[in-house]
């Protein structure tokens, strides 16, 4: 989202008045290939350095930057301006690993081409449910590149010399990169397995059957909620397409005085737990269903049960 990329910007020092939304007026997390050229051709003109961020699974929506054929429109667009393309991948790229079924066309659609980003981060703490600090950052080009600019070698110390088969920059080129030279922190976790242990468990199938549950339950609570009288799913569209949503639900009430404490309402009862949003300055609500253990249409039904409960019962005061 353009917020977090203010964000971004800050922390790296550069400022958010760096950051310009090129996102389509009525789908707001959606590139707009239309807004994106003419602001490279300006950043070139200012020999301005420009990172094209895309989002692979917008916070709150759920929704993806881009649809199939984008990705190489953006890639020869990145090219001729001389532009970095990333990927927010945090949870919505593992879309990608989806099975290839009708169901899904759609989902897979939107994240066709991301191997042609020049980086891609991953948390692994969403869909695979493991540990809050694992994440993965993924890198078109060789290590070194990588290396040279972080400058994380350790040149001095004998003991931690490369192996004879390493180049001065302790890479291999055809080979695996030392982790000691490939991250600031020198005394850290063996963070990678949590994230071995699950692939190795759950293996390809086990992986696509995972990730399936957890769109097909999301996908059941936007239809209840859609055709709620309670609730109004986000964001506002004429037909509900079922084929959208991925593992974010995002709705709000319609009574408006429920709706400013209905994140309270609902993890009072300690049966289910929200997180509270706001979609176009208005208080919203978000499902986000992460977790190995979903069984569809028994969650569905407590979920709305829940849900249920919530908005019989309130009474304004």
């Amino acid at each position: 989202t353009p917020f977090l990329a203010a964000q971004a910007a800050k922390i790296l020092g550069l400022g958010e008045e760096c950051v310009l939304d090129v996102g389509q007026d009525d789908k707001p997390w959606r590139i707009d290939l239309d807004k994106l050229e003419p602001a490279l051709k300006e950043a070139e003109k200012n020999s301005t350095a420009c990172i094209i961020a895309i989002s692979s699974g917008e916070v709150n929506t759920g929704r993806f930057a881009t649809a199939i054929f984008d990705m190489p429109k953006i890639r020869s667009l990145a090219d001729r301006y001389k532009a970095w393309i990333h990927v927010d991948g945090a949870f919505g790229i593992f879309a990608r690993a989806l099975p290839k079924t009708d169901q899904f066309l759609s989902l897979r659609a939107c994240v066709a081409g991301m191997e042609l980003a020049d980086s891609i981060c991953v948390d692994g703490h969403k869909l695979l449910n493991v540990v809050s600090f694992l994440s993965f950052f993924l890198y078109m080009f060789s290590t070194f590149y990588l290396l040279a600019v972080l400058i994380c070698v350790n040149p001095g110390a004998a003991y931690l010399a490369p192996p004879p088969s390493s180049s001065a920059a302790g890479s291999q080129e055809d080979g695996i990169f030392g982790p000691l030279n490939i991250g600031l922190e020198n005394s850290r976790r063996f963070r990678a397995l949590p994230v071995y242990a699950v692939l190795k468990s759950e293996g390809r199938e086990g992986m696509e059957a995972m990730f399936s549950r957890m769109v097909f339950l999301a996908r059941k609570l936007a239809s209840f909620i859609h055709n709620s009288e309670h609730y109004e799913l986000l964001p506002e569209t004429e037909n509900h397409v079922e084929e959208d949503i991925f593992m974010i639900v995002l709705f709000r009430a319609r009574n408006e005085a429920l709706n400013n404490v209905l994140v309270d309402r609902i993890n009072q009862t300690g049966k289910m737990f929200v997180s509270g949003t706001q979609w176009q300055g208005r208080k919203a609500v978000r499902i986000a269903v992460s977790t190995w253990r979903v069984e569809v249409e028994r969650d569905a039904k407590y979920v709305e049960g829940v849900l249920r409960e919530v908005a019989e019962s309130f009474v304004e005061a």
